[in-house]
């Protein structure tokens, strides 16, 4: 276990990754599955500083952001690429990843921001 693993270890919580099933295209056209699969890891969560939200869209900072820090990679939503965002769930609420920073290769970790989603709408997902 390297260095960031074992401080995410040490100061980090059980949340569920729900991540989305990929989708394909069939005879032509882009077919996004509704299953996922939900994946227990151990993260760092914590609050973010103003400097981050003022550099968030301005349509964003009335949401509820939380920087997380965890040893396994998370994913983020790309459009180009048909791939939906991966939903933390913790305290039985769902947080959405907005934004992800993979660092490494000496203290391999993610750093994401993650934005928190209206009552049940990743639940389902």
């Amino acid at each position: 276990m390297d260095e960031a693993a074992e401080m995410i270890a040490c100061f980090g919580r059980a949340v569920t990754v729900r991540r989305p099933a990929r989708g394909a295209y069939v005879e032509g056209r882009w077919v996004q599955p509704d299953a996922h699969t939900d994946i227990k890891i151990i993260a760092s969560v914590q609050p973010i500083d103003g400097r981050t939200l003022e550099r968030l869209p301005e349509a964003q900072r009335t949401r509820e952001v939380r920087k997380i820090y965890a040893s396994k990679v998370l994913f983020n939503r790309v459009e180009a690429l048909g791939r939906k965002a991966d939903i933390i769930v913790m305290d039985g609420e769902c947080w959405e990843v907005s934004t992800v920073e993979l660092w490494g290769p000496m203290l391999d970790h993610s750093k994401c921001l993650i934005m928190k989603m209206s009552t049940n709408e990743g639940v389902d997902r």
